[in-house]
């Protein structure tokens, strides 16, 4: 038995050393599949344009952070306008940013709308002869990335920090939809809400009101928020008209037509005296110039209406309480001298 055992052994053997070496390929150990790294960080900057956006954007290019993403939503005017102008503004700034489509309407599909505060358009009547300037075609924001394929930039980028200052629908959804998105974005810089001041009915704000059933998605996701509610943006975002009738708009003639556009609003409304409000451009100077910001902790709650509370129960949020006063009309200023 012994002899014979080995002689099976010798056979199998020398049969397996006659066999081609390709039919041996497949029994080697696979090599990992090569995958692209992640990309290290990137910026988000969602918004509704609107007046007040084009302000910020602009200040996000002049002062050095110019958005890897952008993404419009509803708000300021309706998904059709806001979404053009943003492809006008990353062409009027020279931004090169991908450009993405945000949600088109709340939850609730309740109605939101500012009607003409910023211009029917957003863009103070310039939109429509912005957009044929810029040879932007409807097939060219037809075919446009959707908030989904924002998620998977988002998914694909180790730390995101993501600036929104219109409506938070857009990343409620992205958030609610891919859960882990939560774990890549670094930080979240919001302006909306109001603490004790207020813009809407139900002792809310106006971006907060657009959909209140997405901030309370954001809130309860566990990203880092700083927030910069119209009690700051009251107190520190005002650009009187005295200023604007100094400024030298130069390569940029829309800009002025689009503050006092804003301006006018403002004063109409009565929440100004003879100023614009350009409520937005905090968070971005707070991206750029941390040290001119007083910032507090505060424990927030928000409920479906966008309302928020200060409670025990709530989630801890860096809020904005001050800025240096002169900072937005000197970036501003700096901006527009840019060449």
């Amino acid at each position: 038995m012994k002899n014979s055992t080995n002689f099976k052994i010798m056979a199998v053997a020398s049969a397996l050393a006659l066999l081609p070496l390709s039919s041996c390929k497949n029994s080697a150990p696979k090599e990992a599949e090569t995958k692209t790294p992640a990309r290290e960080h990137a910026l988000v900057f969602d918004c509704d344009p609107g007046t007040d956006d084009t302000y910020a954007m602009f200040l996000l290019k002049s002062t050095g952070n110019a958005p890897d993403y952008t993404v419009a939503t509803f708000g300021n005017s309706t998904i059709e306008y806001t979404f053009k102008n943003l492809f006008v503004l990353n062409n009027y700034f020279d931004v090169k940013s991908s450009v993405f489509r945000g949600v088109e309407k709340p939850y609730d599909g309740h109605e939101v709308t500012c009607g003409d505060f910023h211009g029917a358009d957003g863009l103070a009547g310039l939109s429509d002869e912005m957009v044929a300037r810029f040879g932007i075609t409807q097939a060219m924001v037809d075919s446009a990335k959707s908030y989904q394929d924002l998620a998977k930039e988002i998914l694909s980028t180790d730390k995101v920090d993501y600036i929104a200052v219109g409506p938070l629908a857009t990343l409620g959804h992205i958030i609610k939809e891919y859960p882990e998105a939560a774990s890549h974005i670094n930080h979240v810089y919001i302006m909306g809400g109001g603490i004790n001041s207020f813009n809407k009915d139900g002792d809310t704000e106006y971006n907060f009101f657009g959909d209140g059933i997405a901030d309370t998605i954001v809130w309860a996701s566990g990203v880092e928020i700083s927030l910069f509610p119209i009690d700051v943006t009251y107190l520190c975002a005002q650009v009187e008209l005295s200023f604007v009738d100094s400024l030298d708009f130069g390569k940029y003639p829309e800009m002025e037509t689009i503050i006092r556009q804003n301006s006018k609003s403002n004063i109409a409304t009565g929440q100004s005296e003879a100023s614009a409000i350009i409520h937005d451009a905090l968070p971005v100077l707070y991206y750029k110039f941390r040290d001119k910001f007083k910032m507090e902790d505060y424990k927030l709650t928000v409920n479906e209406r966008g309302h928020l509370e200060k409670s025990d129960a709530g989630r801890l949020v860096h809020v904005a309480v001050d800025m240096e006063r002169d900072l937005l009309k000197n970036e501003i200023k700096k901006a527009l001298e840019v060449r």
